[in-house]
């Protein structure tokens, strides 16, 4: 993109936060793992030279501006942008289509009980480290929002959560990280089939639907920050 769109020089260049998403990243080192690409079978030749977020990378011929390594993942971008000190205790949620949790750290935490945990180290805007673990999101939500429309009941986002708000509160839970919660089809079916076999009363209303997702969500965040 920064040589076809800026007219810059033809030298393919991988900014440093995505490069580290791609478990092909050696982020001690801050450079590709030779050994994991041997390992894979791929050549070695493909992978780009690897820039800081924010280093600038040549001058545009076509603009007369210089183009900077803009720091490519959204999840760093978020990060980076929260007006806080890496060496205060605080933590992160980024919540989507899944979740995203965890702290930013000067250094990456590379121990077998991090990877029991499931967390991973991903790199970020200037030299730091994302330790973070994938988890459920809004997913639910958006499932339950296409099975109303498609019943001929589409509601918007803002209603659903109006309509939560209003539902009474810790009717019933779901785990949203059990298997089915993570496949499309009938998610409204598979919430009130999981709350009737864990002897909940089972939502049946857009309401107790939504207030039940976002308060299991909200435990699961609790769970994984502590």
């Amino acid at each position: 993109f920064n040589h076809l769109l800026a007219g810059c020089p033809a030298t393919p260049t991988a900014e440093i936060s995505l490069a580290s998403t791609s478990q092909l990243f050696d982020v001690q080192a801050g450079r590709w793992s030779d050994a994991l690409i041997e390992r894979v079978g791929l050549p070695r030749r493909i992978f780009p030279q690897v820039a800081r977020s924010g280093s600038k990378l040549a001058t545009s011929p076509l603009l007369g501006a210089e183009v900077v390594a803009s720091c490519s993942h959204d999840t760093a971008c978020a990060v980076a942008a929260a007006p806080v000190d890496v060496s205060g205790e605080w933590g992160y949620i980024s919540s989507g289509t899944w979740s995203l949790a965890g702290v930013e750290l000067a250094k990456p935490i590379i121990t077998d009980r991090c990877r029991e945990l499931g967390f991973t180290n991903e790199l970020g805007h200037g030299g730091t480290t994302r330790l973070l673990k994938n988890i459920s999101g809004l997913y639910m939500v958006q499932q339950c929002r296409a099975d109303w429309t498609a019943g001929g009941k589409p509601v918007s986002y803002a209603q659903l959560a109006s309509l939560g708000e209003k539902a009474a509160p810790v009717r019933s839970l779901i785990r949203p990280e059990f298997g089915a919660f993570g496949t499309p089809g009938d998610m409204c079916g598979k919430i009130a089939d999981y709350c009737r076999k864990t002897n909940q009363p089972a939502p049946t209303e857009v309401g107790q639907f939504v207030r039940c997702i976002y308060e299991s969500l909200a435990l699961l965040y609790h769970k994984t920050v502590l």
